[in-house]
């Protein structure tokens, strides 16, 4: 049955550009499609590749039949040459040659279809240049479309990382800023600097003129950052009043001209209200970034704590860290090396093999110099409520890493995390503290009373350090709110009981059935049970007796051995 609509079907008028040298095979093409029963088909022929060229360059086409044996092309340089000049033109190549591999060559490099001489008739013919068009135009449709949704997702990307009411950076788009600041800095070494702008009351600006006027303001005062920064910096607003500028390739000497640079930037912006005129001014403060700043809460805690200074010396004012720094009281010396990165050692507590009492590994704890009176669950109840406690914590455990590194190289590391500080630090950042030689000696600590909110937010985190070939325990179960869910989704790989869940269970029978519950979950899930604050030896024969993989408390002797720091 012959297939008259075939080219029909196709939109008209068709326009069909036929290129071959031999005047049979030309007028054979011609009486083809001719005998195909478009009702409007304008037809061009030329016998060269140059020619080709010429028409396809100015002229609206709809589909090509191309041969590959003309004057001035061999191979598949026919095609090329034409998709040079008209790429969203299809190509049909017609040719005399019956080569499976030049086929397939021509499909791959764009051709929609190969047809033999020898081997077509009018309906062939028809049916080939219909599916080719059809095929080309659901092809350009679907790149549109791809284009479309690729220019969606970078807005909806936009979104994600901008502050609506400012047009600036919110914080999510502040800390891409920053992890990208400190890859660059620790790939080339060049100085970056970072500066924190807190406005001056401006509580009372809402108060006395209304939410509308402190919007305006935060949008003045933010076009006015933007304006005194470079274009490569970062400009956003990460709370209500609070703004932080990323300057990358800005050394420490420029720190006091910058700050006094924005400082008056903000104190120029006038906005207009209920027949006044507002004025605002900030404290600004400004640190070198270095490699150690892996998130915006370690940036914000060493901000926040320097910012003070200055708003003790009043306000309008400038504090920049390694400038003029004040000498700290007593009470805040402490805090002060905290800040700098100095101050934290740690000293080790075996923990040891239940069955045979060999040593397993140790626990790295973290203690401070200069906090006799000061125990280190205080001195980070304190640094949280400075806004430092993801300073104080990432610096605690680079410092547990690099004295580690003076035990023996066979023995587990275990080190302490808070939950928080593994949320608000990217995870390779976390991974590159770890030394790659014996990355699996090491295990990282949650406290499982010290996780917030949802645990599935911990999960990726917490899978990324697994697959970088880091140990994970949940630590303190078994004491206060324990939560099933949180060993389920973290799959830890060390489930470390509660002292609650230890002392006294040599004597105390429901205590005992509380362990072999714990036991039964934790050899379910595959993790290695460790008992802490073991101190006799009747709670040690009973852990055994119900299972208990390793352990570690007082009965080995309290933990006191310092480290040296690797050098």
């Amino acid at each position: 049955m012959t297939d008259k609509s075939a080219v029909e079907r196709t939109t008209l008028p068709l326009r069909v550009l036929i290129v071959e040298d031999d005047p049979h095979d030309a007028m054979l093409l011609r009486t083809y499609l001719s005998r195909a029963g478009a009702a409007a088909l304008e037809m061009r022929h030329v016998v060269s590749l140059s020619s080709a060229r010429e028409v396809a360059a100015t002229e609206r086409l709809d589909i090509a039949l191309v041969d590959l044996g003309l004057p001035d092309a061999r191979h598949l340089d026919a095609l090329h040459g034409l998709r040079e000049v008209a790429p969203d033109l299809p190509v049909i190549v017609v040719t005399g040659r019956e080569d499976d591999g030049l086929a397939a060559e021509a499909l791959y490099h764009g051709a929609e279809d190969y047809l033999t001489k020898s081997n077509f008739d009018q309906n062939i013919l028809s049916r080939a240049i219909r599916y080719s068009i059809e095929r080309h135009r659901g092809r350009r449709d679907l790149d549109a479309l791809t284009r479309q949704l690729r220019d969606m997702n970078g807005r909806l990307e936009s979104l994600l990382l901008i502050d609506p009411l400012t047009e600036q950076l919110n914080r999510r788009g502040l800390e891409r800023s920053l992890s990208e600041a400190i890859e660059r800095l620790s790939r080339e070494g060049k100085p970056h600097l970072a500066f924190f702008v807190d406005l001056d009351h401006f509580k009372e600006i809402n108060d006395r003129y209304g939410h509308d006027s402190g919007d305006a303001a935060l949008v003045e005062v933010a076009l006015k950052l933007a304006e005194a920064g470079r274009a490569g910096d970062a400009v956003g607003r990460v709370g209500g009043d609070e703004f932080v500028l990323i300057m990358p390739g800005a050394s420490a000497h420029e720190m006091p001209r910058i700050a006094e640079r924005l400082r008056l930037a903000v104190s120029s912006a006038c906005i207009g209200t209920r027949g006044t005129t507002l004025h605002v001014t900030a404290c600004i403060a400004g640190i070198e970034l270095t490699p150690e700043v892996p998130s915006m809460d370690v940036l914000l805690g060493r901000m926040h704590n320097l910012l003070q200074r200055s708003k003790r010396s009043g306000r309008n004012c400038v504090a920049l860290e390694g400038f003029d720094d004040e000498s700290p009281s007593a009470s805040d010396s402490l805090f002060q090396d905290l800040r700098k990165g100095r101050g934290a050692f740690a000293v080790i507590q075996p923990i040891m093999n239940l069955n045979d009492l060999s040593v397993a590994g140790f626990e790295m704890l973290s203690r401070f110099r200069g906090s006799e009176t000061m125990g280190p669950n205080t001195v980070f109840r304190m640094c949280a409520e400075r806004n430092m406690l993801a300073l104080a914590d990432h610096y605690c455990l680079r410092t547990c890493i690099e004295m580690s590194e003076a035990l023996p190289r066979n023995l587990g590391r275990h080190v302490n995390i808070f939950p928080s500080t593994l949320m608000s630090t990217p995870a390779q950042q976390l991974i590159d503290l770890f030394p790659t030689a014996n990355r699996s000696m090491f295990c990282i600590e949650l406290s499982e009373q010290q996780m917030l909110g949802n645990t599935r937010r911990l999960q990726d985190r917490v899978e990324t350090l697994k697959e970088a070939g880091i140990r994970i325990a949940c630590d303190d179960v078994g004491f206060g709110r324990s939560h099933l869910e949180s060993l389920v989704l973290l799959e830890p790989d060390v489930i470390k009981l509660d002292k609650g869940c230890v002392t006294g269970v040599g004597s105390d029978t429901r205590g005992r059935r509380h362990l072999d519950r714990f036991v039964s979950i934790a050899h379910k899930l595959g993790a290695t049970i460790v008992a802490e604050g073991i101190e006799s030896w009747d709670d040690l024969n009973a852990l055994r007796e119900a299972g208990v993989d390793q352990g570690q408390g007082f009965l080995w002797g309290m933990p006191g051995i310092e480290l040296p720091v690797a050098v």
